[in-house]
């Protein structure tokens, strides 16, 4: 393919997940290509060992983003972000962009309205990886949105595969199924399965309690030098990815304090909070 044409512009993300395809691909197989490539290359091509270095990048593992990267004679970021307000992508844009995103939608709602943290409280029904608790208050929250004149789209973005089935259980057992689908485009996800989707709501069903948490196998435990780590850190990808789907509102659903999270998550969680309790406006301001 790319030997077809005369110019190439190749577009991607390496702060985001690459394919998974190729990420699942063998790697007996990918070996023994590579192997043959490199010996083709030493008899035929050349051995200087830069030019060997180049080559080791043509591997089915690694994108064509990263091979072209190395021989690139112009590179450009593009900063203009059209999904979300600036608050919403304000996590992304500090920790994996420098600070360089510019959001183009205007807010023109309180960010009461846009950023919301929701701690259950009472008995917390959850196992290790589901919490039927925070699942319930979703539903409920979701029969709540359907009563709305213009109904938002609604996503719902958990850590636990476990959870993520416990919620695609309970709606689709829920007599309104039809309507959450049709009217809210109701789609429930990963933080491994929601790269490319956006929704105008999205819930964070975060799973932990005071007595169980193993986030940190999920999200990384710090976040130094994110910018540097973040190509082929799964754990890092994940927070980048799962924090910009949002276009409208992010609603965080918890069964602990704040202040409980530990890591990275409990970073974001933070993050978030300080924007809303902060940019408060004052009688002689119009938020």
């Amino acid at each position: 393919a790319l030997l077809r044409a005369k110019k190439v512009v190749v577009m991607g993300d390496s702060k985001q997940f690459s394919n998974t395809k190729s990420t699942n691909a063998s790697i007996a197989l990918n070996e023994k290509y590579r192997s043959d490539l490199q010996s083709y290359f030493k008899r035929e091509v050349s051995i200087d060992a830069a030019m060997l270095q180049r080559l080791s990048y043509f591997d089915v593992k690694r994108s064509i983003l990263e091979f072209s990267q190395m021989c690139s004679n112009y590179s450009i970021m593009l900063r203009k972000h059209f999904r979300s307000y600036q608050e919403l992508i304000s996590y992304s844009s500090k920790t994996f962009y420098g600070g360089q995103l510019q959001a183009i939608k205007i807010r023109g709602v309180p960010l009461s309205e846009v950023i919301e943290f929701t701690e259950l409280e009472g008995d917390i029904v959850s196992t290790r990886s589901t919490n039927p608790t925070e699942a319930d208050f979703i539903v409920e929250r979701c029969v709540e949105l359907l009563e709305e004149e213009s109904p938002p789209s609604v996503g719902i973005i958990t850590p636990y595969t476990d959870q993520q089935t416990l919620l695609s259980k309970c709606f689709s057992n829920h007599p309104l199924y039809q309507e959450f689908k049709s009217k809210l485009k109701l789609k429930i996800m990963t933080f491994d399965s929601c790269q490319g989707e956006e929704r105008n709501i999205i819930f964070y069903s975060m799973v932990a309690t005071k007595e169980s948490d193993t986030l940190n196998y999920v999200f990384p435990v710090s976040l130094d030098d994110a910018q540097e780590q973040v190509e082929g850190k799964l754990k890092i990808q994940r927070l980048n990815v799962g924090f910009s789907r949002a276009q409208e509102m992010i609603w965080f659903v918890m069964s602990k304090p704040i202040d409980e999270f530990k890591g990275s998550i409990g970073q974001v969680l933070r993050h978030y909070k300080l924007i809303l309790d902060t940019q408060k406006p004052t009688h002689k301001d119009t938020d």
